[in-house]
């Protein structure tokens, strides 16, 4: 069977085949769009593919061939097969391919266009659904325009389609055909309306209902509807209302109303009133349910048009949530979120002006909730003034701007204009959450076309051509760049800082890799922002942060370093504290951030043990091997070419996404297996979450314990082991080790680098020949420091280690604190000039 289907496909136009029933089917390229007839569509979301014959829905994620949509259309199989053939007299499918298969193709439905009727329809016969039961002919003041004809189905459905008449785009003849009326529809009864111009008009949704009313109006007013019901209210030409006294009937649902909400946004009318719904109407309801009498009916929309109406039914949508009030400059300011704008908005008493309020929801909707005229808004005022203070004082805490996020057990990625629900697009405002996702700038999230295992694992090999001071920073970078931008859903946000001397690549690193993975989802600063730069920008996002040339020069520097660790500290977990800033009003603001950030510059910012923690150190070296650096450099230049685009990004991301339960629960496993292996919570909640993401780079599944202990045990962990155990003489030492010197015709070496070269290479040149034990030497005794026999001599008292100390703990007792140092004495060594005294510190701790 299944082979015969696929040569029926064959033989037919998709979109001949659907432009039967999607009459506002329109050609863009290689793709016919469409409202979905699946759901409730407003976008335009379904497609068909011309070259592939295949229909897909972005939104609600069907998609499939000819078949597929038919028996979407509630047809059976059978009768999806004689719709594709033409076949109506067998079941048989081998017999309606075989009849199908003599004209070797179905010819495409030819093109029609609508035209004006030169006579009233005869035949109203469907091909399928025969004859309609009901017939509602559209005239305007030329006469007749078209029909729409309703059909009761089998299984208790309707299906109400336009019947227009049509000539072939060629010239060649006429014909009435079940197609969509053209964009600029008429209104029903458009001739009545036009005729009686002092008549007011009701505005029903669907012609049963209007054609209800008329029939009760008794000349006393004028009922219409429009073509195409609620997804297409905005393609009727409503221009003939311009100027009439409306009352619009709206069905008792939300497309009702949301339909009757464009009409009054749209149509030209200073009058326009609201037909009340009586109190437990059910669901759907609408006029013709009421069993009005025609006396009945002209009385009621008589006193519909005269006195607004005091309810609005429980179940109407609201426009806007209440969130609260706050204080701010010794008065309070109310919060709500807006429905329609998806954003959160702050009016004090003064600025709930007319045109403020009419921001909030429509004029009718303040009428009906009010009972009276919109024109004084005290009473509007003070509803919303009253109803925020029973809310209570608003808390931020449950606003979520972009980024992933856990809901309920579900992974929602907040995409910006859309959310992404466990893999499923979602549009702000309609997923059942205790959240407000509020909108924002679109981020270019995917979740199609993940990178399968094979291609991610290429980042990983990136990262290990990189020259590392250990092998491990290769996973624990490539594992950031995973996590980072799901950061929100995470349970401990790990930041890194990347450092090394000059020509190590750092910068490149950064750049190139770093923030190449991270994509549009990383906020990148530089060097000279501030806290509050990147708190304000932040806001509710929950994105990485890319912080370029971090080194402290001066006092100021050094104090926004500090401020940006802290802010870093806070954004961790998701249970620590606040950040409280006070204001010059006295008003104290709070901020939860939740991000992931990465540092990078010569020299480490990290002086505080909280800080250590959770900021893990990525050291970059120069390679002692100068042919094998090339060699490895070219190799990685090959791989990073080959894979680095905006298409591979998107995959990861893909990838991350679709993974996210999984490298969540291996971070718990790698936790697990951390604090066995190096005795401490802090360092497993530290590390975990960065082995899990660059795990997840080259396996899809669940880690094993045993796996997870047997890698840990084949790395290097000291710096995280010795940092644990610091104190601060290790502090003030490691600060002063990485301490960047420039070197004439060398650039800049840290501390560590020369000690490095001046007492491993004594006098001999590096293998580039680029700097000499000798010439590393005369750097560090120009700035009070000196290697000789084994042992680091670092001057008492020397006006470039002063300055490299100003403003830190250490800058008036260093060499105090320096003499704690296992093995260190004092001493009196020449430098540059007479003998100086200094402390004396064995060349262990630095090699």
């Amino acid at each position: 069977m299944s082979a015969n289907l696929a040569e029926l496909k064959k033989l037919v136009n998709l979109e001949d085949i659907a432009g039967r029933y999607l009459t506002d089917l329109k050609r863009k390229g290689n793709e016919y769009k469409a409202l979905c007839p699946f759901h409730d569509d407003k976008k335009a979301s379904f497609s068909i593919n011309v070259s592939k014959q295949r229909w897909f829905c972005h939104v609600c994620d069907k998609d499939g061939d000819v078949f597929d949509f038919l028996v979407g259309m509630k047809h059976t199989l059978p009768e999806a097969i004689r719709i594709v053939t033409g076949d109506m007299d067998t079941g048989d499918i081998s017999g309606a391919v075989k009849n199908a298969a003599k004209a070797k193709r179905v010819a495409p439905v030819a093109q029609w266009k609508q035209v004006r009727p030169l006579a009233d329809c005869t035949d109203y016969t469907h091909y399928l659904h025969g004859q309609p039961h009901f017939i509602y002919p559209y005239r305007d003041n030329d006469g007749l325009v078209g029909y729409v004809c309703r059909f009761n189905l089998a299984d208790g459905s309707k299906e109400t389609l336009p019947l227009v008449y049509t000539q072939r785009i060629d010239g060649s003849g006429y014909a009435w055909r079940y197609q969509g009326f053209t964009n600029l529809r008429p209104l029903y009864n458009e001739d009545l309306i036009l005729t009686n111009p002092n008549l007011p008009v009701v505005v029903c949704e669907g012609e049963k209902t209007a054609q209800w009313m008329q029939d009760r109006a008794g000349g006393k007013f004028v009922a219409t509807a429009w073509v195409g019901g609620c997804k297409q209210v905005n393609k009727n030409n409503f221009a003939p209302l311009a100027g009439r006294k409306l009352l619009l009937c709206r069905d008792n649902d939300r497309p009702g109303q949301e339909c009757m909400d464009y009409i009054f946004e749209n149509a030209q009318s200073d009058v326009k009133k609201w037909a009340a719904i009586p109190d437990n109407s059910p669901a759907a309801w609408d006029m013709s349910d009421s069993g009005l009498t025609p006396q009945q009916t002209q009385d009621f929309v008589k006193r519909s048009m005269r006195e607004p109406i005091p309810k609005r039914h429980e179940e109407d949508e609201q426009y806007f949530t209440y969130l609260g009030f706050e204080k701010s400059d010794n008065q309070p300011v109310f919060i709500f979120f807006g429905k329609q704008s998806k954003t959160i908005f702050r009016l004090n008493a003064a600025a709930m002006t007319k045109s403020s309020l009419m921001g909030m929801a429509p004029p009718h909707w303040w009428e009906t909730i009010l009972g009276g005229s919109f024109k004084n808004t005290d009473a509007a005022t003070n509803l919303l003034i009253q109803t925020s203070y029973k809310v209570g004082i608003y808390s931020p805490k449950n606003v979520r701007g972009r980024g992933a996020w856990y809901d309920d057990g579900r992974v929602v990625i907040h995409a910006g204009d859309k959310l992404i629900v466990d893999g499923k697009v979602c549009e702000l405002g309609d997923l059942d959450t205790n959240y407000i996702y509020e909108i924002g700038e679109s981020f270019n999230f995917n979740t199609e076309n993940p990178l399968r295992a094979t291609e991610a694992s290429k980042i990983l090999a990136i990262t290990k051509l990189l020259n590392w001071e250990r092998n491990v920073n290769a996973h624990l970078l490539a594992g950031w760049c995973v996590i980072a931008p799901i950061c929100g859903a995470l349970n401990w946000r790990p930041h890194i800082w990347l450092t090394g001397g000059a020509s190590v690549g750092k910068s490149w690193v950064f750049r190139h890799v770093l923030r190449a993975l991270c994509g549009e989802t990383i906020l990148d600063v530089q060097g000279a922002t501030t806290e509050a730069g990147i708190r304000q920008s932040l806001g509710f996002d929950a994105m990485p942060v890319a912080f370029d040339e971090i080194d402290g020069n001066d006092a100021r520097a050094q104090a926004r370093i500090q401020e940006n660790l802290e802010l870093a500290r806070s954004a961790s977990a998701d249970d620590t504290g606040k950040i409280v800033k006070g204001s010059a009003s006295h008003n104290a603001k709070s901020f939860h951030i939740r991000s992931c950030f990465a540092f990078s510059s010569i020299s480490i910012g990290v002086d505080k043990g909280s800080d250590r923690r959770r900021i893990t150190t990525l050291s970059l070296v120069v390679h002692p091997d100068k042919e094998l650096k090339d060699k490895r450099w070219v190799e990685l230049q090959a791989i990073h070419n080959e894979v680095m685009g905006d298409d591979f990004v998107k995959g990861l991301h893909a990838r991350t996404i679709k993974l996210l339960p999984t490298i969540l629960e291996n971070a718990k496993t790698f936790n697990n297996a951390l604090v066995k292996v190096l005795g401490t919570q802090a360092m497993g909640d530290q590390i975990s979450p960065m082995l899990a993401g660059a795990y997840s780079l080259r396996s899809d599944d669940l880690i094993s314990y045993e796996a997870a202990i047997k890698f840990i045990e084949a790395q290097d962990w000291n710096e995280e082991t010795e940092g644990e155990k610091a104190k601060d003489e290790f502090d003030l030492l490691t600060f002063l080790m990485q301490w960047p010197l420039r070197c004439d015709g060398w650039g800049e070496r840290t501390v560590s680098e020369l000690v490095t070269i001046v007492g491993v290479n004594k006098r001999s040149a590096l293998p580039d020949g680029t700097l000499s034990a000798e010439v590393g030497q005369g750097v560090l005794k120009r700035n009070g420091i000196r290697v000789k026999d084994g042992f680091i001599l670092i001057s008492n008292k020397n006006s470039q280690i002063s300055e490299r100390l100003k403003n830190t703990r250490w800058s008036k007792n260093y060499n105090s604190i320096l003499r704690r140092l296992s093995d260190a004495e004092n001493d009196f060594q020449r430098f540059t000039g007479s003998g100086e005294h200094c402390i004396k510190v064995p060349l262990k701790f630095v090699l």
